[in-house]
């Protein structure tokens, strides 16, 4: 009956070379995923691409207002689904646990996300300077890309078991992710 298609670029573009016609019988929706719509739309071959799906969608979710208005000015006309994070969100139960009081806190949480869609490099050279500024501190960098490990390494030297490192390829659970920003002061994550 349904068909969500859950990141633009992949699914959304992978429908696009399906078969179905307009006498299909399902419903469509599309999701997109962090910068989907924003990143691409500059990009002509992509704008093309993105205008199809969404004119072919019946609902479109996103995470932020600005994605609900590109979508439209990319002619899709059908209904926006609430406006929700599309990585879970969070329940009751996670919001009621204790936190640290922010007196006690010495955590500073970077998104260590480079490549082509993250600005990881500015959040470890501020996460450097933090460190060097202030003695107190601790750092834990998640989600490290590859294309900045070497940086990173160079860090670790520097300030040792202040800093903690999580790349890509060793995942943290979203328990674990939770677990450390509540015991963090501030997060940065740029992209």
């Amino acid at each position: 009956d349904i068909l969500h298609l859950v990141e633009l670029q992949h699914a959304g573009y992978l429908y696009l070379e399906s078969d179905f016609d307009e006498s299909r019988t399902f419903k469509v929706i599309s999701t997109n995923y962090g910068s989907d719509l924003v990143f691409f739309l500059s990009q002509p071959s992509h704008r093309m691409k993105l205008t199809s799906l969404l004119q072919k969608s019946d609902y479109y979710s996103a995470e932020c207002r600005r994605d609900y208005h590109l979508a439209r000015t990319l002619g899709f006309k059908g209904i926006d689904l609430p406006l929700m994070p599309n990585a879970g969100g969070f329940n009751e139960e996670i919001l009621d646990q204790n936190i640290y009081p922010l007196r006690d806190r010495k955590v500073i949480y970077v998104k260590g996300y480079g490549d082509q869609f993250g600005l990881g490099h500015i959040s470890l050279k501020v996460a450097d300077r933090l460190l060097n500024k202030f003695s107190h501190v601790e750092v834990v960098v998640v989600s490290l890309t590859d294309d900045l490990r070497d940086f990173a390494q160079e860090l670790h030297k520097r300030h040792g078991k202040r800093l903690k490192i999580y790349g890509v390829r060793h995942r943290l659970g979203r328990d674990q992710v939770l677990g450390i920003l509540r015991e963090s002061i501030i997060c940065i994550g740029a992209s």
